[in-house]
């Protein structure tokens, strides 16, 4: 019995943090910390700055998609985001399916002109 405490203890500690693949023009910003994940205990956390130096002309862009052992299976969650360049007001939408995407506020607006830094710290949700 002691040994499997032993053992559910270790399983909290945190993962490694792992880069994350930025996709459709996202990219990490250069000097600061790069888009990353781990996994803590159940909890899933990302940190890093990323950015987007094109015009988005959509209602949101998928910047990545998240390992499937990392992926909420039965709940989407959003998350603020500040930005830089002429889209300040952002959120992250963690959809079941992995897509992280960016939208621009007010919700609906489409993302616009040059989206600039928009940090990922404080992006964290349980898997289960």
């Amino acid at each position: 019995r002691l040994k499997t405490a032993e053992a559910d203890i270790v399983s909290l500690e945190p993962s490694a943090w792992t880069s994350l693949s930025l996709i459709n023009g996202w990219s990490n910003v250069t000097g600061r910390q790069p888009a990353q994940y781990r996994l803590a205990g159940d909890e899933v956390q990302f940190r890093g700055t990323i950015q987007h130096t094109g015009p988005v002309s959509g209602d949101f862009e998928v910047v990545l998609v998240v390992p499937i052992a990392e992926r909420r299976i039965d709940l989407n969650d959003s998350f603020p985001g500040t930005g830089t360049g002429t889209a300040p007001g952002m959120y992250f939408h963690v959809q079941t399916s992995g897509e992280v995407r960016v939208y621009n506020l007010p919700f609906g607006d489409p993302v616009k002109d040059t989206v600039g830094a928009i940090s990922l710290t404080g992006i964290r949700y349980a898997v289960t």
